[in-house]
């Protein structure tokens, strides 16, 4: 019952999702040498990663962590919790990724989960410079060919609009560890 729960949740209501999970569940078992059939955390973990194989959103992911051209200014740079810095745009694109995954974001919830990646002590960036990042990604996402088309920042809410996108951020070859 756990790992079903699990899957549900990472599936994000997408019944094709959920489909592409249990097959590898299932590819996964079927070529593990020993006659185990149980599904453990790391036997999950290898099946989410290999659902994202055939996912082609790693242009999308770059384009938004890049955000738009600065035109010569520097960009401020927050240090996280894994040590590493990383711009607003960039910290944006994590906290999309975080737990628990969820296709409906308000402000209040980016705001807690960037915060919460950045490293005690250190600067955080304010919810006026938050939602300035979040517009001109809305921007920068519009008027691109569909697969770009993965957010709506609006009224207060980020509304992710594809859940192989959501998936993929957090499970695709584009995820480093944090």
């Amino acid at each position: 019952d756990e790992i079903a729960e699990k899957i549900a949740v990472e599936s994000l209501t997408s019944p094709q999702l959920m489909q592409y999970i249990c097959l590898n569940i299932c590819t996964i078992l079927e070529m593990s040498s020993h006659e185990e059939n149980e599904v453990k955390k790391e036997i999950l973990e290898m099946a989410y990663r290999y659902t994202t194989a055939n996912f082609e959103y790693g242009d999308v992911i770059s384009l938004m962590k890049k955000g738009p051209s600065t035109r010569g200014k520097r960009r401020n740079h927050f240090m996280a919790r894994n040590g590493k810095q990383y711009d607003l745009y960039e910290l944006i694109v994590k906290s999309i990724a975080e737990n628990p995954p969820t296709m409906a974001l308000e402000f209040g919830d980016i705001k807690d989960r960037i915060d919460y990646l950045i490293s005690d002590g250190s600067a955080k960036p304010t919810s006026q410079a938050i939602r300035e990042h979040l517009g001109k990604l809305q921007e920068l996402l519009n008027g691109r060919e569909d697969i770009f088309r993965v957010l709506d920042w609006k009224e207060g809410i980020l509304y992710i609009l594809d859940p192989l996108f959501l998936f993929y951020l957090r499970w695709g070859g584009e995820r480093d560890a944090s």
